[in-house]
């Protein structure tokens, strides 16, 4: 007994008891532009691919083991992997026809009808299994899963966003030939190192200590809250100024809510062309956010790097400076005590308060920025300046 359907896009056949799934996904034009064929390998969830070579890997929770058992060399404009399961684990085991799991994922280049000329790409993934039970369920979930990692492929190649900030530290005493490499050394120290003020236990720092100006600070770090594993890629230093490269090392569900398939930053520090002595620092974030959390995480962005820059603006021009706890309205706390505490000026807290001692909104308008705590923080939004855009961070 044979049937079969083919379908343009998903097109699945039955034959034998057995099920042939292909996926197939393309991507933008401008997403695959200087992406090697090897690259697109490892973005079908199959990292640090050798040629030649055999990679296993274990599916959660599922616990499934799958080996790549062909790799075949790019044949002008296509590449193709095959793999198996070799260890369907203990959820299929008695369900999983042996030696039955094949999977091919196929990447074919054309040429794009888009206007900007750029080269298309097409990734079709085909998956072939036998079961002796269940073989609708197996079916519709095979189709899922690989149509949920195609898109997910697909969204990791497209166009990233790319975050802006800029903010500008005033003149110092320190000589202007060197300011921009100090200012980088702060900020590798107090906001690489240290957090930035923001209300989170410090990083957990290991690696290397960073050889081109970084004090004390080391090459990778670990933020809790999120599990966020952060690394410096580079830092270097000329007559123009200074900059550090740093990445996510593990972007996914382990950064929650940071859900980004990707994240690269690029910190600049320059001399001011606008005041003598003062420095320029330019803030720049390039995310491919997962689809369904694109707006929270943008926004989660430009909080967490605004604040960290309003934070490093204060620890450079006001170095130690604190910020008193009072009672309301002025009134005493115990006959001549005027305060409860002092918290650090450079911290998120600190901008709260200073913020509210120099508020000079109606009681209402204070009452409802309460339910707003996106807007607490430091008076004046022109600090920092940030904007939003499609695109990737230029490192010419």
């Amino acid at each position: 007994r044979r049937s079969s359907r083919k379908e343009r896009r998903g097109r699945k056949s039955l034959r034998k008891g057995g099920t042939n799934i292909s996926s197939t996904t393309s991507y933008c034009p401008e997403s695959l532009d200087g992406i090697s064929l090897e690259e697109r390998r490892w973005i079908a969830n199959f990292c640090d691919l050798e040629e030649n070579s055999y990679k296993k890997r274990i599916v959660a929770p599922i616990m499934m083991e799958e080996t790549i058992v062909a790799s075949e060399e790019a044949r002008g404009d296509s590449a193709t992997l095959r793999y198996t399961v070799t260890k369907p684990g203990p959820f299929l085991n008695a369900k999983l026809v042996p030696e039955t799991h094949m999977g091919t994922v196929s990447f074919i280049s054309s040429a794009s009808s888009s206007d900007s000329g750029k080269e298309d790409c097409q990734m079709i993934w085909d998956v072939e299994f036998e079961t002796t039970r269940f073989r609708s369920f197996y079916q519709a979930f095979t189709e899922f899963s690989v149509g949920i990692a195609s898109r997910t492929v697909a969204e990791a190649l497209a166009t990233p966003r790319l975050l802006k900030m800029k903010v500008t530290l005033p003149s110092s005493e320190i000589s202007q030939d060197i300011a921009a490499v100090e200012a980088r050394k702060q900020w590798l120290e107090f906001c690489w190192k240290n957090g930035g003020g923001l209300p989170l236990p410090p990083a957990i720092s290991f690696g290397e200590l960073l050889e081109d100006g970084g004090g004390t600070a080391r090459k990778r770090l670990l933020r809790i809250p999120p599990l966020l594993i952060e690394s410096v890629t580079n830092s270097s230093s000329s007559s123009q100024g200074a900059e550090v490269f740093y990445q996510i090392s593990n972007p996914g569900w382990m950064a929650f809510p940071f859900l980004v398939h990707s994240h690269l930053g690029r910190v600049k520090f320059m001399p001011s062309l606008k005041q003598k002595g003062a420095v320029d620092i330019v803030w720049e974030v390039e995310i491919r956010p997962y689809s369904l959390m694109g707006p929270a995480v943008e926004k989660l962005t430009e909080m967490v790097v605004s604040t960290m820059l309003q934070n490093h603006a204060i620890h450079w021009s006001e170095p130690g400076a604190r910020v008193a706890v009072k009672a309301p309205r002025g009134k005493k706390i115990a006959g001549n005590l005027e305060r409860f505490w002092s918290v650090p000026k450079e911290s998120w807290l600190g901008g709260v308060l200073d913020a509210h001692l120099l508020d000079k909104r109606s009681t209402w308008q204070q009452t409802l920025a309460m339910f707003q705590p996106w807007t607490w923080g430091r008076s004046g939004d022109e600090m920092v300046l940030f904007e939003w855009e499609n695109g990737e961070i230029d490192i010419k």
